[in-house]
């Protein structure tokens, strides 16, 4: 935010929510957000599980479980899924992440990322996971697929334009050697001045 104001000087960002459904997890963010929000702001909410944010209202751990809050809509979501599914290190055989049938934990994170995404048609998705979410995958019967071509297909259906990125790490001045996809979908609607013909 400090950064951008530099060239738009009345940008401010505002944190709506955080979704996690590990309990320590959640414990380690709310704390984050104590430590470092003012004291008069109140909190973001902290919903558990995914799959209900395509609804009106979720459980919020923040605000008391036996109280839903609505789902506020954003201007730009950031997503991740858990990237064991699709790394090398995991040699298996796998259906692809939008497979109906995929019970996976990747797979039911990025249901309810479409179901958000369909329900509240944020302007700017930032994605992001392991580099080899990106490689062809050999799946049941020997098909062949590629999930991030898969996941981008189903954000085009909904109106959303992609740019993929392979980046690493270590070129950001972080002293590991790590190799993310980073994708950023933008709502064309939304948005009709984004080119993605060039970077």
């Amino acid at each position: 935010e400090k950064a951008l104001r530099k060239t738009f000087p009345d940008i401010r960002f505002k944190f709506l929510f955080n979704c996690e459904i590990n309990e320590k997890k959640r414990k380690w963010i709310e704390k984050l957000h104590k430590s470092c929000s003012d004291t008069d702001k109140q909190q973001p909410c902290l919903f558990g599980n995914i799959m209900d944010l395509g609804n009106e209202e979720a459980t919020c751990y923040v605000h008391g479980r036996k109280k839903k809050c609505k789902i506020p809509t954003v201007d730009i979501l950031l997503c991740c899924t858990s990237c064991k599914e699709f790394s090398l290190y995991y040699n298996k055989p796998q259906k692809p992440v939008n497979d109906k049938a995929n019970s996976s934990t990747s797979a039911q994170t990025f249901a309810g990322l479409l179901a958000y995404m369909s329900a509240y048609r944020p302007g700017i998705l930032l994605f992001e996971n392991v580099d080899t979410m990106d490689s062809v995958q050999v799946g049941d019967n020997n098909i062949e697929f590629n999930n991030m071509d898969l996941a981008c297909a189903e954000w085009a259906a909904r109106g959303y334009e992609t740019q993929r990125c392979h980046v690493n790490s270590i070129n950001f001045g972080v002293p590991q050697n790590r190799r993310r996809l980073v994708v950023v979908a933008v709502l064309t609607v939304a948005n009709p001045s984004v080119c993605f013909q060039e970077r």
